[in-house]
């Protein structure tokens, strides 16, 4: 099931195409947490959920020309490589 959101994600054109490798770092550890804790999507107070939606949130709020740089875009991305 995990698998399959983080495959939609990488569809949804409402994630700008830059953010795409980001969020799909996530999916490894989201998949090894969920096996670990089955339950942890679908609550809203686990912290590995409450990451999930801080990233979604930045991710479809994220533009090129918020961020031309893109600093904000590799931080983020370098934060979730050391999750």
């Amino acid at each position: 099931m995990v698998g399959r959101v983080f495959e939609a994600l990488g569809h949804d054109e409402s994630i700008p195409e830059p953010m795409q490798p980001v969020m799909q770092t996530l999916t490894v550890p989201v998949m090894r947490a969920s096996l670990r804790h089955p339950g942890m999507i679908a609550e809203h107070d686990h912290p590995l959920r409450q990451l999930l939606d801080l990233v979604a949130e930045t991710a479809i709020g994220w533009c090129p020309s918020v961020d031309p740089d893109a600093r904000a875009l590799n931080d983020l991305h370098y934060s979730l490589q050391k999750i």
